[in-house]
């Protein structure tokens, strides 16, 4: 009962005490040297923006580990669940480093000079029509998305049990653990307690991390096994039986 709710694993426990250290240490250097926050510490394809490419990148990875694991063991729709998954986290992985741009020192085209408010090659940064991309999409849209399935959604798998059979066995969807979505709000609400508006890559990473928590230790686990587990069959006690026997004998 106790991994239901909570977490399983050193691994688990390990990666949550390192996101919280990140986090509290740059929510405090922002307001104690907000300038090197930025500058460095949240800085373009600094430490921080790595660790959450490197977040991402494992998604990515498990979920295709997952699906070639099992598709030959679970429905379409499970499969592409797991597709799915993986090609968004590698998509978001591409984004946030602007797919190598900067690494290879690749010029943006006119396109992105004129229609990106970093003049980078990426989406989540475009302009449309005076509005940001990201800004509506990317952090608005998103988190209510995020925020559903975080509350919303465990409640009502832990409430109607068609949800849960469609959930487990034919979706495929990962259930976060109770532990995952409290910490999940709690590095959201700490970074948001930094003055700087570079908040947003703390967010990015303590997101990211802890859906790599959910996807790698969901609730409903068992999901990934390549055959369900099923409960042992009756075998009777044949030496009972036998002395029951001989009792009805002697009588």
């Amino acid at each position: 009962m106790k991994d239901k709710y909570l977490p399983s694993s050193y691994l688990e426990i390990s990666v949550l005490i390192f996101v919280a250290l990140c986090v509290v240490f740059g929510v405090t250097e922002s307001r104690v040297n907000i300038e090197w926050f930025e500058q460095v510490y949240v800085v373009e394809d600094g430490f921080i923006e790595w660790l959450t490419v490197l977040a991402l990148v494992a998604v990515s990875g498990s979920m295709f580990y997952r699906y070639f694991r099992l598709s030959n063991h679970k429905p379409r729709l499970f499969r592409l669940t797991l597709l799915l998954i993986g090609v968004l986290a590698l998509f978001g992985a591409g984004e946030e480093i602007s797919w190598g741009q900067r690494i290879f020192n690749i010029e943006s085209t006119a396109f992105f000079n004129a229609h990106n408010s970093q003049q980078e090659t990426n989406l989540h940064n475009m302009v449309v029509n005076g509005t940001k991309i990201n800004k509506l999409v990317f952090s608005k849209l998103l988190m209510v998305a995020i925020l559903l399935y975080l509350i919303a959604f465990p409640i009502a798998y832990s409430q109607s049990a068609a949800l849960k059979n469609f959930t487990d066995k034919v979706a495929g969807v990962a259930v976060p653990k109770l532990y995952q979505v409290f910490f999940f709000l709690v590095f959201l609400g700490l970074a948001w307690l930094c003055p700087s508006g570079k908040r947003a890559e703390l967010i990015e990473f303590s997101s990211c991390t802890m859906f790599l928590l959910i996807f790698l230790y969901p609730l409903n686990n068992l999901i990934y096994e390549e055959k369900e587990k099923r409960q042992p069959a009756f075998v009777p006690d044949l030496k009972e039986n036998n002395t029951f026997a001989s009792c009805r004998r002697g009588k």
